[in-house]
């Protein structure tokens, strides 16, 4: 009946007997409760009371006003209701307590491998079809605010495991989905978090535990940053050291173009656009500390069926690359500054150098291809190049040559110069020696043509008329201490020929210096041997042409021949 109010009790004097008790009711006009115009006393319990549903379900069915129909709790009769259940708690004075409006705990102790418990479930959806779903503006599946608090929480969701539940797949603290089918919907959020009026704000807050797969915050998607900021705190940091050969390992690192999969890997909502990066596992080879190993969660429906199993793979930390460029940059700087660092103030033991034109007359200049089939790291071009030799190099003047990172051998290309400019210098006091040598020879040839003019010798009409000189001059000739080079013989030659010389004790160096018709010296030959001797010379695979040779004596070029190689 409407003023009863039929109850299942147990019996006080029998705990194994049960019986139904009409409990009366201050109806009013109401239909089970009572209405909100009667506050009498009689509508107030006065104790705590409890109802068994024995199985059963209670259903509020009318659904069909806006405003209306609606269930709350701590809300007077007259209050609008925000919400077909609303709760509302008030505390007229001060408490020292935690408070909750409404807590949901969603508990199985029959089943410990159920998959999925949700404390609590928010779902707002518009109409799929019809004219009218473009005034939806605004669907809230959970709407949460927590103010004027020391520390306010939205929304704190904790996920965990009993020690002994080690069966759970997926722990969710909190889990909001923002849906649609319509294809106009201009803006979808899943979670959003706005914390003002605090010391500090945190609009969302995430916490892990550190290592493994475990992140504070997993996002499948592109995330957009406007503003952010990494904790670096030295306060935080332990064992700092400089970081070392950063050059060599940038040297080693393979970035990469590529294309995500977007068609295997739907799960993870990848950008379809081309990429710029690193592949993980070659990177691991490099800098292992700076690769994770990561997994994708699986996703579970509402019914705990699993939608997409978990996926391992392999993550970055590019962060981590920004200080090995930065010290790789000063690595390179350090050493442009050291190749044209040249101060006197920094330099001692500083000589002259010498025979740097018989060093760049022994260089062989060379053109080349790079071998495109080693060292496929350096990504070498096809275009023909020139240079040197490093080995040859190397045979010849060490110091202008050296061991890179890579253990392979390098020509420093800026250390030849000083040695060229030498070369050139030894070069031109050279010529400007053959020069004086030429212009003495010159003067006196002259001379020697004048005074054969002055007797008239090459007058073959008048003969007899020779002019006598009205003066002359007597000199000694002897070739006691003079330095005589002799032509080759035979001149021309086929195979072999034999250079005469003639060098007193007093000289302390010699050396007799071969050059092809170019001016490029093809041997040097100590001479030991002082007085008369000769040098044999073998040319078998010597090319046909025109050959000089120079004997040099304590510096000095005193004669210089030709030889024709037939």
């Amino acid at each position: 009946q409407d003023s009863l109010l039929r109850v299942l009790v147990i019996d006080s004097a029998d705990l194994n007997r049960v019986h139904y008790r009409n409990i009366p009711l201050n109806i009013g006009t109401g239909q089970g409760f009572v209405t909100c115009s009667d506050f009498t006393p009689a509508a107030f319990l006065s104790s705590d009371s409890k109802i068994n549903l024995n199985n059963h379900n209670i259903y509020f069915e009318n659904n069909d006003s806006l405003g209306q129909n609606h269930v709350s709790v701590g809300y007077k009769c007259s209050s609008i209701l925000p919400g077909k259940f609303s709760s509302l708690q008030t505390h007229p004075t001060a408490i020292n307590a935690n408070s909750t409006a409404i807590h949901a705990s969603n508990i199985d102790i029959s089943n410990a491998n159920a998959l999925t418990f949700q404390g609590v479930y928010g779902e707002s959806i518009g109409p799929n079809t019809g004219e009218n779903y473009l005034t939806k503006t605004t669907q809230i599946g959970g709407d949460f605010f927590a103010k004027n608090g020391i520390q306010s929480y939205g929304v704190r969701g904790v996920s965990g495991s009993y020690p002994n539940n080690i069966v759970a797949s997926t722990n969710v603290g909190g889990y909001f989905h923002s849906r649609s089918n319509l294809p106009f919907n201009t803006l979808g959020i899943g979670v959003v978090g706005i914390s003002t009026n605090a010391i500090t704000n945190y609009g969302v807050y995430g916490a892990a535990p550190s290592g493994g797969a475990n992140r504070a915050g997993y996002f499948n998607g592109l995330i957009e940053v406007n503003t952010q900021v990494f904790g670096s705190d030295k306060m935080f940091k332990t064992d700092i050291s400089k970081i070392q050969s950063g050059l060599s390992i940038i040297k080693s690192l393979k970035p990469s173009t590529y294309y995500l999969d977007t068609v295997n890997y739907s799960q993870f909502n990848f950008d379809g656009n081309k990429q710029y990066g690193f592949i993980a596992q070659d990177l691991e080879t490099v800098i292992p500390e700076i690769v994770h190993e990561s997994i994708n969660p699986a996703i579970i429906d509402s019914l705990g069926n699993e939608i997409t199993p978990a996926l391992s793979y392999k993550s970055v930390n590019y962060n981590a690359i920004i200080p090995i460029n930065t010290q790789a940059i000063k690595e390179l700087n350090d050493k442009v500054d050291k190749a044209t660092l040249s101060d006197a103030s920094i330099k001692t033991n500083v000589q002259d150098l010498s025979g740097s034109l018989q060093t760049i007359l022994a260089l062989r200049g060379v053109s080349f291809d790079w071998n495109l089939s080693v060292n496929q790291e350096f990504q070498f071009d096809s275009i023909n190049h020139i240079g040197f030799i490093a080995q040859e190099v190397q045979s010849i003047e060490p110091r202008l040559t050296f061991n890179g990172d890579n253990n392979l051998l390098h020509v420093d290309y800026n250390k030849v110069v000083p040695v060229l400019v030498e070369a050139i210098q030894e070069q031109s006091a050279i010529i400007s020696h053959q020069d004086s040598l030429l212009n003495d020879l010159t003067n006196r040839l002259n001379n020697l043509e004048n005074c054969i003019n002055a007797l008239n010798l090459c007058n073959q009409n008048q003969p007899s008329q020779m002019a006598q000189p009205t003066t002359g001059q007597t000199i000694t000739l002897n070739t006691v201490q003079s330095i005589v080079l002799n032509q080759n013989v035979p001149n021309p030659f086929a195979e072999q020929t034999v250079i005469s010389y003639s060098i007193p004790e007093s000289v302390q160096k010699a050396n007799i210096l071969f050059y092809d018709s170019n001016g490029k010296m093809i041997n040097n030959v100590d001479i030991k041997e002082r007085g008369n001797s000769q040098l044999n010379v073998f040319a078998n695979d010597l090319s046909t042409g025109i050959y000089t040779y120079s004997l040099v004596a304590d510096g000095q070029i005193v004669a210089t021949k030709k030889m024709v190689k037939q």
